[in-house]
């Protein structure tokens, strides 16, 4: 018996001995719409040969009584194997299928018997040459004398294969058109007819997944993974579903045996850590990346993706730290993140130039601040102005280093520069005035803003409210009423404040005048009623319009109002008793 060869070196002898696979269609067999490649039945351990040989004969025959199945001659057959030098009992059942791929046969019989006593036990199995799915025959047997028996009970079981794939077509079909109850229905029927029939299970699975049925998307997966361990698609399925699902570990381990059978694929690769960043699991997606990096130190695109994940996770443990930390403190463990992501993208800038995106060589910046080393950030930026003068999300970067680094003037000049090369840049004068509030410039943080609330009340409210915050962190809380007062006032001249921060507004106001003139009554004389009285007045007309805000800090705004109006009493009747004749 001959070597076993490939489907390929099959091609290439086809095309040597003048047989070329477009013409072949009309060389063998009729115009029919699927054909059907049936060799004789492979007789094992010296059974008859020419059991199998009439067998064969007979299911050709019954073959071409179809409208829709046609099988190819013995003759057309032998004579497309006599230019490959190949006999009939060479064709077991992987050459089979070879030469049903070479010969345009959309199907492939596969069949086999062993002799027992005076009889023959026949297995026999369809593939499909496309889908490479099997559809096994029920085994039957016969003797001499048999072999058309035999050949209709295949042919009845052919019957019911082209039943599997009517029901599998339409699964398919009913898929790509999104109706999926029909998709449903037909995968149900078709895997009663073939339960073997993976392909068929797995759009079975993709269509679980499509209508919220994830977790019996991930068992019918399961099923075509027992039956082909390295069914890619199936891997790469199942690492999603399980990442959409939450079940991180489960994914990285689907999309680890994925890749494992293209460790080498970088594009793959890229996409199956996008798919897990994309269901939330980007150190997941970092590992992949790193992995990568392990198998090709050079690719720069894996460079490119780690410096990308690296920099969101470094970014999303700093926003998910306690609140009862420093805002200005780094989360724990993000720093490694940070300086990996500056690594990374270091590396990107160095092999492209020019052609780095500049949205990477703002996160370098960016993360040279996270981490405290703002000389750097603003080295990092200068050097990136050569490549990318005119991003202005790059001047804005290096307007953050430079306020950092106490370079409030500079700062304030990068800031000029991101709203000369985009007036419209997010939050640019929230930042401006902010960082003007935080120096204890109040006055030119309120000019400077009133500008941005002109845009809206919700504009208007961001930008009293960070004048808010810093009235009562560096004034209320350090008892310095004053600058409480003076910050509060400058925030009241800011356009189309909404009902919620104008309360928010009266009633600080007022709760710091009331304390500084608390303060300044103490002595109880002529001269500080005087001086106080109107100040409590006005603390008093400040707190009658506060709306329900004093609840959200839990103060009894009744009380503090009687608390108010007792004070007023006192500094009229001390100036009452006083008398005309008192000094001013």
């Amino acid at each position: 018996m001959m070597l076993r060869i490939s489907s390929s070196v099959l091609l290439v002898a086809l095309t040597v001995v003048g047989m070329p696979r477009p013409g072949l269609a009309q060389e063998v067999g009729r115009d029919r719409a699927f054909r059907v490649l049936v060799p004789d039945l492979e007789a094992l351990s010296g059974a008859d040969r020419d059991f199998g040989k009439d067998v064969a004969e007979d299911l050709r025959e019954l073959l071409g009584t179809l409208l829709t199945h046609d099988a190819i001659s013995r003759n057309d057959l032998e004579d497309a194997l006599d230019r490959l030098e190949l006999d009939m009992e060479d064709l077991d059942c992987v050459r089979a299928r070879q030469a049903a791929v070479i010969l345009d046969a959309q199907v492939a019989l596969c069949a086999s018997y062993l002799r027992e006593g005076d009889r023959f036990l026949v297995e026999a199995v369809f593939w499909d040459t496309s889908a490479g799915e099997s559809f096994a025959v029920t085994p039957t047997e016969g003797g001499r004398g048999d072999e058309a028996a035999v050949a209709r009970h295949v042919f009845g079981e052919f019957d019911r294969y082209t039943q599997h794939l009517r029901a599998a077509a339409n699964c398919e079909e009913y898929a790509r058109s999104r109706l999926w109850d029909e998709a449903l229905q037909n995968c149900d029927r078709a895997l009663e007819l073939n339960p073997d029939a993976i392909g068929t299970r797995y759009r079975r699975a993709r269509t679980l997944f499509e209508t919220g049925q994830g977790d019996e998307a991930l068992e019918e997966l399961e099923r075509v993974l027992d039956r082909d361990l390295v069914h890619e698609a199936a891997l790469e399925l199942a690492g999603y579903i399980s990442a959409r699902l939450d079940r991180n570990e489960e994914a990285r381990g689907y999309y680890t045996r994925f890749l494992e059978l293209q460790p080498e694929r970088a594009a793959v690769r890229m996409r199956v850590a996008y798919d897990l960043a994309q269901a939330g699991d980007t150190g997941g997606a970092l590992l992949l990346i790193r992995e990568g990096l392990d198998l090709d130190p050079n690719n720069i695109d894996l460079w490119e993706q780690l410096g990308g994940y690296a920099f969101s996770i470094g970014e999303a443990m700093n926003r998910e730290r306690p609140a009862t930390e420093d805002s200005g403190s780094l989360a724990p463990g993000a720093v490694e993140y940070f300086t990996l992501a500056i690594d990374a993208y270091e590396r990107v800038f160095e092999a492209r130039g020019e052609e780095t995106p500049a949205v990477h060589l703002r996160n370098i910046v960016a993360a040279y601040v996270r981490l405290g080393r703002a000389q750097e950030a603003i080295t990092a930026a200068e050097r990136a102005f050569q490549t990318h003068p005119e991003d202005e999300g790059l001047w804005s970067a290096y307007a953050n280093a430079l306020q950092k680094a106490g370079r409030l003037p500079a700062a304030l000049e990068a800031l000029g520069r991101v709203e000369e090369l985009d007036p419209e840049y997010p939050n640019l004068g929230l930042r401006w005035g902010n960082w003007l509030i935080e120096a204890s410039r109040i006055r030119e943080a309120v000019d400077v803003m009133k500008r941005l609330a002109s845009g809206g009340p919700g504009q208007a409210d961001a930008a009293a409210s960070l004048v808010v915050a810093n009235a009562y962190a560096d004034g209320i809380q350090k008892e310095d009423f004053g600058y409480a007062i003076e910050a509060l006032v400058a925030a009241r001249e800011l356009p189309n404040l909404s009902p919620g921060v104008r309360h928010q507004l009266n009633f600080w106001h007022g709760y710091a005048v009331l304390q500084s003139a608390v303060d300044e009554q103490e002595p109880r004389t002529l001269e500080t009623a005087r001086a106080t009285l109107p100040r409590f007045r006005k603390a008093l007309e400040l707190l009658q319009d506060v709306g329900d805000y004093p609840a959200t800090v839990n103060v009894n705004i009744e009380q503090l109002r009687g608390n108010v109006g007792t004070f007023i009493t006192i500094q009229e009747a001390i100036i009452a008793r006083g008398g005309p004749s008192a000094s001013p």
